[in-house]
């Protein structure tokens, strides 16, 4: 089972950063709308992952933050730095709800 394309949109491209983070860029999107229902796919798809390997069924869990790039001016550190903020909030989050 692809876990990874499981979760990404087709208009994605998926990369690791380095240790245990990675990057989705979603590209291509016609409004900031479009871009959101991604990220609300990769939400919904992140609460149902499952990995099964032979008889054993683990629930795969992973925190994550995004940035919007929004126009062509673009500052990749400043966005990483974002993205990775909001990612801890998310990852303090789901902590307080288990």
């Amino acid at each position: 089972k692809d876990v990874i394309n499981e979760i990404r949109p087709n208009n994605s491209i998926f990369a690791r950063q380095g240790g245990d983070e990675f990057i989705l860029f979603i590209y291509g999107c016609e409004s900031e709308e479009e871009l959101n229902k991604c990220i609300q796919m990769v939400d919904k798809q992140r609460d149902r992952m499952v990995l099964s390997i032979d008889d054993v069924e683990v629930k795969v869990r992973f925190s994550y933050g995004y940035a919007i790039c929004h126009n062509n001016s673009v500052d990749y550190e400043a966005l990483i730095r974002e993205a990775d903020e909001n990612m801890y909030n998310d990852k303090n989050s789901r902590k307080k709800q288990a």
